[in-house]
């Protein structure tokens, strides 16, 4: 459950950035263990 709630930080987080900064952070946060999750969410 912990990966999921990570997830929804990285979301609202990702929001934050504007569009030229979505894929630095998608590449940042691939690195982590929730990367992929959060990509698959919000894309």
């Amino acid at each position: 459950m912990k990966a999921i709630e990570a997830a929804k930080i990285v979301l609202v987080v990702a929001k934050q950035f504007s569009i030229d900064d979505v894929p630095e952070a998608y590449r940042e946060q691939s690195k982590g263990p929730v990367g992929k999750l959060s990509i698959r969410l919000d894309w």
